[in-house]
């Protein structure tokens, strides 16, 4: 019995452990990406374009493209949901006047959309600008 399920798991035949999964997904967020679009209730968000988010390490560091300080947030995934959902929280201090709210996600290929709620609302049901940010990132070439 012992040597069957060795050879089940060896071809493959039994699914990854969710632990596996999440691994796996988190892997697939790492590198660094452009924000291309952000809008807001179908309004450009031109400040937020040009920024970079670089996920690495369980932590996503997002780089203003003026000369803003950067700002480091811890995050916590889970693909298993539709859509995906992604949790921030500040790295280290909150700067002043900051707060971030609970976020959805979609990764197809290169591309990453991003959808944040304000701190004071529900997490996103789908990946719209209406009443949230939606962010259009492209994977940066390394």
């Amino acid at each position: 019995m012992t040597q069957l399920l060795a050879a089940i798991v060896s071809l493959g035949l039994v699914s990854p452990t969710a632990q596996d999964d999440l691994d796996r997904a988190a892997k697939l967020l790492e590198g660094t990406w452009t924000v291309e679009k952000a809008t807001i209730d179908g309004k450009e968000v031109v400040a937020s374009v040009g920024s970079e988010f670089q996920f690495a390490a369980g932590r996503m560091t997002m780089k203003p493209p003026m000369d803003l300080p950067e700002q480091v947030f811890k995050y916590r995934i889970d693909p298993t949901k539709k859509p995906a959902t992604i949790d921030f929280a500040f790295d280290g201090a909150v700067p002043a006047n900051s707060a971030i709210g609970p976020a959805v996600y979609e990764l197809e290929g290169d591309t990453l959309k991003l959808c944040l709620a304000a701190p004071d609302k529900p997490r996103p049901t789908e990946l719209t600008d209406q009443g949230q940010v939606l962010f259009i990132l492209k994977r940066k070439a390394k």
